[in-house]
C-alpha cells in the first residue's frame, strides 16, 4: 500500500441515475444516502451497516419518481431520521417518511 493509498480513506461508488446527479444528502444515522438527479428521480441508497457503506456490493435502492423536472435540493429531517424533503425545478416540494421494511425503504404518502 502506498502512502497515497493510506491517505485516501474509504470510498465507494453508487449508481442508479440515468442523467447527472445534482444533489446528495445523508440522513442522521449515516445509513441512508439520498441522491437527486436531472432524471427527475430521487434514489434512497439504504446501507445495512457501516461496513456496507464502502462495500462494492452496493446498497438497496428505492427510486422515487414524483417530480416533473430535475431535482435541485434534498434534506433529511434532523429530528426524524426517516423523513426526507426534495425540491425540484418543477416548483414543487415533496416530503415523506421512509421506514425499514424487509431490507427496502418504503415511501409512505
Amino acid at each position: 500500500m502506498s502512502y497515497r493509498d493510506r491517505d485516501r480513506g474509504k470510498e465507494a461508488v453508487r449508481a442508479g441515475h440515468r442523467k447527472r446527479v445534482t444533489c446528495v444528502s445523508w440522513n442522521s444515522t449515516g445509513l441512508y444516502l439520498a441522491t437527486g438527479g436531472a432524471d427527475k428521480e430521487v434514489i434512497i441508497h439504504k446501507h445495512a451497516d457501516e461496513k456496507q457503506l464502502c462495500s462494492k456490493q452496493g446498497a438497496n435502492r428505492q427510486h422515487l419518481r414524483a417530480h416533473e423536472a430535475g431535482i435541485s435540493w434534498l434534506s433529511w429531517n434532523s429530528v426524524d431520521a426517516n423523513m426526507l424533503a426534495s425540491a425540484s425545478e418543477d416548483k414543487m416540494i415533496f416530503f415523506g417518511t421512509f421506514v425499514h421494511h424487509h431490507d427496502q425503504p418504503i415511501h409512505l404518502n
